[in-house]
């Protein structure tokens, strides 16, 4: 009897010392573990227009999912309220005023500016990069094209810790390059660059399979990434000035056609194209 006392206590202090190795080795494994990192921008979205954020009639979608599901914030404040400043202060962790990031004459950087984000800053791409991760973006750049001449690309993303740049578009929003003459006030189409990594491969760029592209890219940098940490930064167009939508999301909508821009000769605000849909 006291053998088998004896017996079972040996096993009892073997079993602990066990799942007290298992925890601690569980505990090393996830200090040293490297997570990816996903950072989403949506252009000009407001803090309400989020069904897990108390829209009343706005469809429940895989952001309300992350929320639900993650960790949500309900308190925030934007270092500015344009796009180049605003995306200078997310990707450098500063305040706008201090990384250098407007244009020559403008908040934001214009086509035919030769000024961007400075090379000194250094941003959250390049920071990751000296952990290990693999870097990558796609989506609407906004921080300066060129510098020197037409196609130097000194200020792409590549030139600040992006390893993988897919389709970007460089300055602006869908508003800058809306093909379908419906939007008086829109801007000569023929400046409307669409680059993949430093080259430009369209122009004007179609909108209509922009969305398509973007997705192709962030999904294909996955899969080629899947065994090693990576971070990636999706700079959405929409909903600033959505004028367009891809094909399998036309006429989807529960909202209808919504009214957008102002027309300063008539007074009266444009209507959105029939296509439309508010995302």
């Amino acid at each position: 009897m006291a053998q088998l006392l004896r017996l079972a206590v040996k096993i009892m202090l073997l079993v602990e010392l066990v799942s007290f190795v298992q925890s601690k080795i569980s505990r090393e494994r996830r200090q040293t573990e490297k997570p990816n990192i996903i950072l989403l921008l949506a252009d000009d979205m407001g803090y309400g227009d989020l069904a897990s954020y108390g829209h009343p009639t706005q469809e429940y979608g895989p952001v309300d999912y992350m929320a639900q599901n993650g960790l949500k914030f309900t308190q925030a404040y934007s270092c500015d309220s344009v796009c180049s400043p605003s995306r200078a202060a997310l990707l450098t962790g500063r305040l706008s005023v201090r990384t250098g990031a407007w244009g020559e004459g403008h908040r934001v950087f214009l086509p035919w500016v030769t000024t961007g984000l400075p090379r000194e800053e250094f941003t959250i791409a390049e920071a990751l990069k000296d952990l290990g991760y693999t870097t990558g973006m796609v989506g609407k750049w906004h921080l300066g094209i060129n510098k020197y001449n037409k196609s130097d690309g000194y200020h792409l993303p590549t030139n600040h810790g992006f390893d993988f740049v897919g389709h970007i578009i460089p300055f602006g929003g869908s508003y800058s390059c809306d093909l379908s003459g419906r939007y008086d006030n829109t801007p000569d189409p023929e400046k409307c660059f669409l680059y993949y990594r430093d080259n430009v491969v369209q122009q004007p760029y179609y909108q209509e399979n922009l969305t398509v592209s973007f997705v192709n890219d962030i999904t294909g940098f996955m899969r080629d990434n899947k065994d090693n940490p990576f971070f990636f930064y999706f700079a959405m167009m929409h909903p600033h000035a959505p004028l367009f939508s891809s094909a399998q999301f036309k006429g989807s909508s529960r909202r209808g056609k919504l009214s957008f821009g102002f027309d300063s000769k008539s007074n009266e605000y444009h209507k959105c194209f029939p296509d439309f849909v508010a995302l």
